[in-house]
């Protein structure tokens, strides 16, 4: 009789644009598209490549035997992962179903939302000096406005 085990196993996973930066996917977050995912047994051989369907989603079913396996992205030139570009997993049974295991890219585009340390949001926005005055500097142009819009009334 040849082998009656059948190896069933998948694991699964999204890769995101991550607009806030904190290695999690939220609910507006969406999935990238044609994003490379490899699968690496135990030794670190890559033995599966994939890329990300059109919502980001991507599935690996090519396991042979049960044991620790690896999945890993591959970033593109100027692509910065947000969390772990590399997940330990551990297929444990031949009808293991070993999902959420995702992956965040930094969001492309000028602004992106962040958190500051009490949680409110604040936009960050590329290529935009910020300048900070005194209040000496200010005192003049506040004075000035003030002047001008007395006037008006």
């Amino acid at each position: 009789q040849n082998n009656v085990f059948f190896m069933l196993a998948e694991i699964s996973g999204e890769v995101f644009a991550d607009a806030n930066g904190d290695g999690v996917e939220n609910g507006r977050e969406r999935g990238l598209a044609g994003i490379t995912v490899e699968l690496l047994d135990e030794s670190g051989q890559v033995i599966d490549t994939t890329t990300t369907n059109r919502e980001g989603r991507y599935r690996f079913r090519s396991m042979t035997e049960t044991g620790d396996y690896q999945v890993r992205i591959v970033l593109a030139d100027g692509q910065t992962a947000t969390s772990a570009t590399t997940v330990d997993v551990l297929v444990s049974a031949g009808d293991d179903s070993i999902r959420r295991v995702d992956f965040g890219i930094e969001a492309d585009g000028r602004d992106r939302d962040r958190r500051d340390r009490d949680g409110r949001r604040e936009r960050d926005r590329r290529n935009v000096d910020l300048v900070f005055a005194s209040d000496e500097t200010l005192d003049p142009v506040l004075d000035e406005f003030d002047r001008s819009t007395r006037r008006r009334r």
